[in-house]
């Protein structure tokens, strides 16, 4: 089958370096009878496959062997796309009691005791419970309003949220603003660290200490209170330790497209070995489970998709903050999910399911938490390696191209005979037709008068190795309507079929690097020619 992918390649450089030669044959004078040589070339593995693929694509092997490889990225999931810090807003009241507002017409002062508001902070993914939240940036706002015309004063405190230093962050209001306008004070959270009160919960603690002092042109009634507000804005964590569940880190579906294939139109062919490389890349601190489900290999041409089950991929996360991430290269081939199987119908794509959870085996202990930081990233890359080894069987390939040829001042011509020399260093054979089009495409002609052998393949021993090359060669000859057409022919579609040597036994062949293939392609023309 690979060398179907090499004698494609070299059958694509035959033509276009035919197509060439013609293009450049302008003659102002000729005479009856000229021989013509249009093409000696040698064509090597490298330029076909450079010619069929990039560079980077083609991977040399063990013993010469060559492989052709297609990278991709399945998906990659930053910090951010799987846990977000919302913006948080609450709000709580302070309220005189009938006892306080006693204290406060009577003795002109009054302080409730210190009170705890727990809150709960609002997550995404909201089953995610932290034990600590260090801000890399984000902004606080505390506001108190008075909705009583008392003097108020005093503090308000976030006791899990510490600065550097380990300062509580800690706010003083003095009653100053009008009443009923809020009186604000901020704070950038740079460098802050929040500590829930119970370790992986989201619950943190506001604790106020606050005076009211009577107005003497106001009587205080039960009931009057004042409202503070706990506004978390603009919030981006550098980490975040704590339980974080089953997070969904990837859901998603990508393909491969394997352009080697698109022009192959019929035939079989089969391959010995293919290989998947995942390549996982990842600095979130916790374990979680790859799902690669179900693969599946598409041949748009003729609608064939073939399935196949990969194992899951387990991966123990990054070990400790601040250290190396993880990195793990996982292999699919042959001896255990029969990955060939996917190439036999010469798909054009390769499609990829892939789903991957945290914490498959349940929440983590409480002392190895999971973690995240900013610069947290999960990263599964994938090489598709294809060794050309294998066998091709009727293999079609059918490609239409344009073909412009000019004999310049030429009145009549009465014959053209090509003579096309191979000397064949694969292990395939091609046979060929050329159907000449006109401007509409609409065949005028054909180079042979049936399918024909234009390159016989190079001998092979038991193993599929090229033990020596084959030479072939062919006339082909073009004559009277049939030479002077061939002026007007606007387009041609090659139609070549491609059979490794032993294919009928499924006889493995190998396609090495020193292979190779030496094409010599000449023309007689004769006619009646005006100089």
């Amino acid at each position: 089958m690979k060398n179907l992918i090499v004698i494609i390649g070299v059958f694509s450089l035959l033509l276009s370096g035919c197509r060439e030669d013609f293009e450049d044959l302008e003659f102002e004078d000729w005479k009856p009878i000229i021989a013509i040589p249009l093409v000696s070339s040698e064509i090597t593995v490298d330029d076909v496959l450079t010619e069929l693929n990039h560079p980077e694509e083609v991977l040399i092997l063990e013993n010469g062997l060559v492989a052709l490889n297609y990278k991709g990225e399945l998906f990659s999931s930053s910090a951010e796309s799987i846990i977000a810090l919302p913006n948080q807003l609450f709000s709580e009241s302070i309220v005189l009691g009938e006892a306080e507002v006693l204290i406060l017409d009577n003795t002109g002062t009054v302080t409730p005791p210190t009170f705890d508001f727990p809150v709960n902070l609002n997550l995404s993914p909201a089953d995610i419970m932290v034990s600590e939240v260090k801000f890399l940036a984000g902004d606080l706002t505390m506001s108190l309003t008075r909705e009583q015309d008392e003097g108020v004063s005093g503090t308000v405190s976030v006791n899990e949220l510490v600065d550097g230093d380990g300062q509580v962050a800690s706010f003083s209001f003095s009653g100053s603003e009008a009443l009923g306008v809020p009186e604000t004070v901020s704070i950038d959270l740079t460098g802050y660290s929040l500590n829930p009160l119970i370790e992986s919960s989201n619950e943190v603690n506001l604790s106020a200490f606050i005076t009211f002092t009577n107005n003497e042109m106001n009587t205080a009634i039960e009931g009057d209170f004042v409202s503070i507000d706990f506004d978390l804005s603009n919030l981006q964590f550098e980490h975040i330790i704590g339980d974080f569940g089953n997070l969904s880190i990837s859901a998603e579906t990508d393909s491969i497209k394997l352009d080697l294939f698109e022009n192959i139109q019929g035939g079989s062919f089969a391959l010995t070995n293919a290989i998947f490389n995942f390549t996982v890349t990842n600095s979130f601190g916790f374990p979680s489970n790859i799902e690669l489900g179900q693969v599946v290999s598409i041949n748009e041409n003729t609608g064939v998709q073939t399935p196949l089950i990969l194992d899951d991929i387990s991966l123990q996360g990054q070990e400790e903050l601040g250290g190396s991430p993880e990195v793990g290269v996982f292999s699919f081939d042959n001896e255990d999910s029969d990955v060939s199987s996917l190439f036999d119908p010469a798909p054009l794509l390769v499609v990829f399911n892939v789903t991957a959870v945290s914490n498959p085996g349940g929440p983590p202990p409480p002392t190895n938490l999971n973690f995240i930081t900013n610069e947290s990233a999960f990263d599964i890359g994938i090489d598709l390696i294809l060794p050309l080894e294998g066998y091709a069987l009727n293999m079609l390939v059918s490609d239409t191209v344009p073909l412009s040829i000019s004999f310049g001042q030429s009145e009549e011509i009465d014959s053209i005979e090509f003579k096309l020399q191979m000397d064949n260093g694969f292990p395939a054979d091609i046979s060929f037709q050329a159907l000449f089009l006109d401007s509409n495409k609409v065949v005028t002609d054909s180079l042979f008068v049936e399918q024909t052998l234009i390159m016989e393949s190079a001998l092979t021993d038991a193993d599929g190795n090229v033990t020596s090359p084959s030479q072939t060669v062919n006339f082909i000859l073009l004559e009277g309507e049939r030479a002077d057409s061939i002026k007007d022919t606007d387009f041609v579609l090659f139609r070549a079929v491609f059979n490794s040597s032993g294919a009928e036994n499924q006889e493995v062949i190998r396609i090495k690097e020193t292979q190779k293939v030496d094409i010599k392609l000449g023309a007689k023309i004769f006619g009646n020619i005006e100089l």
